[in-house]
């Protein structure tokens, strides 16, 4: 009992890991869960892998679904063409063994790995918000696909547009002029006023440019002002060249859209590059190549190091020629990277770097960073300097295989 005046320290029982019970609690599980794995994988002669926080990218599950990797505990966390690399809780499930079985039969080549249930859980439950955080994202720039109208079906069909654009809002038409050149396979839109008040509107398919229809300047006025708005573009500046960028989805396809603007003596004259990200690259042997350019593209795949350059006018497929051969190149036994302007295509096993001119991030310095990554293949966007040439120039010269393009003009 305490006497009187007398004060009476009650102890502090906070522990002295702050850490809630439950998470350290969940903390110990996974760490024994791991460990067991991690047995479990050497004593079967198999590569462990801790999926928990390791980067998958959600294209992945084009090859098996998100619904079947968690119900099964199979995942493929890295696909390169026909090469994939699975993770797998229970070897000696028949379902397992079944997905296994179906994927050979698809012609797939499986480099497998075993991995703790929790830390498969914890990546499919990482990817599934990831593609529900892209969807919320995507809502407010979604392109119903289906009401555009048997326009965009050809090229001719597409001309009657001009009459349908008086009559719709500035979004509604730019929505169905860019899903128009999607569909016709264009790479590039071209709005360019002329001295007659008029202005003309071309795609470039194929690198070649094709004149779609005329429109007025008031509505090419307020196509423009959505353009600038969804680019982050000023509105209210027309003397100066402008760049931005956009995106919208159409059937869960995200569209970029790199936007330019140069002030011409009749006004704006504004191009708009479509990057399909989604729509996927075209294989070496369906790039139409003659059969003696085709053999030479696959013996140069087949360096260890030297320097591969891709030479053309705007739209002439460049860009689509090195990402093909890229592919040729990805094995999980290389370090790929890449330097672009933007990342036109998500290459699984590949790291993507993007340049930012604005804050000083060129593909002079992104290149002498990259090579100090230890990299066997690297791919820069575009050599546009000096600089950046004598790099990649003595990158090549030094055992790496380096890709690249320059544009003529």
């Amino acid at each position: 009992m305490a006497e009187d005046n007398q004060t009476i320290q009650i102890p502090d029982n906070k522990p002295i890991n702050s850490q809630p019970l439950g998470e350290r609690t969940a903390s110990v599980n996974q760490e024994l869960a791991e460990k067991a794995a991690k047995e479990k994988a050497d004593n079967l002669g198999l590569t462990y892998i801790n999926l928990s926080s390791f980067p998958v990218n959600p294209d992945v599950f084009a090859v098996l679904d998100l619904d079947t990797a968690e119900k099964y505990l199979i995942v493929p966390f890295f696909v390169s063409g026909k090469k994939v690399r699975l993770a797998f809780a229970d070897p000696d499930s028949e379902y397992t063994k079944k997905i296994i079985n179906d994927l050979r039969g698809k012609g797939y080549l499986l480099n497998m790995s075993l991995a703790s249930e929790i830390s498969i859980r914890q990546c499919v439950n990482r990817i599934r918000s990831q593609t529900i955080e892209h969807k919320d994202l995507a809502v407010k720039n979604l392109v119903n696909e289906e009401k555009l109208g048997s326009f965009v079906s050809e090229i001719k069909n597409l001309q009657n547009l001009k009459f349908e654009l008086e009559n719709l809002t500035a979004e509604e038409g730019l929505n169905k002029v860019s899903v128009g050149a999607l569909k016709t396979g264009a790479s590039d839109m071209h709005f360019q006023p002329e001295d007659n008040g008029m202005v003309t509107v071309r795609f470039r398919i194929d690198g070649m440019m094709h004149e779609i229809f005329t429109i007025s300047q008031k509505v090419y006025k307020n196509i423009i002002n959505q353009l600038k708005y969804k680019a982050s573009m000023q509105l209210n500046v027309d003397n100066i060249p402008q760049d931005g960028r956009f995106f919208f989805v159409v059937n869960d396809r995200k569209i970029d859209v790199r936007v330019s603007s140069l002030p011409t003596e009749y006004g704006e004259t504004f191009v708009c590059r479509l990057l399909d990200k989604k729509g996927g690259f075209i294989n070496i042997d369906s790039l139409g190549l003659k059969e003696d350019n085709l053999r030479q593209i696959q013996k140069a795949c087949d360096i260890s190091h030297g320097m591969i350059l891709v030479t053309g006018p705007t739209g002439s497929g460049k860009t689509t020629t090195l990402y093909s051969m890229l592919s040729k190149f990805n094995d999980p036994s290389k370090k790929i990277i890449t330097l672009e302007d933007p990342i036109e295509y998500h290459l699984g096993g590949i790291s993507q770097s993007q340049t930012n001119f604005k804050r000083g991030y060129t593909f002079a310095d992104g290149l002498k960073a990259i090579l100090r990554q230890d990299p066997d293949v690297v791919m820069v966007g575009e050599i546009r300097d000096t600089d950046t040439a004598q790099t990649a120039v003595q990158a090549a010269l030094t055992g790496h295989v380096m890709l690249s393009t320059y544009q003529e003009f």
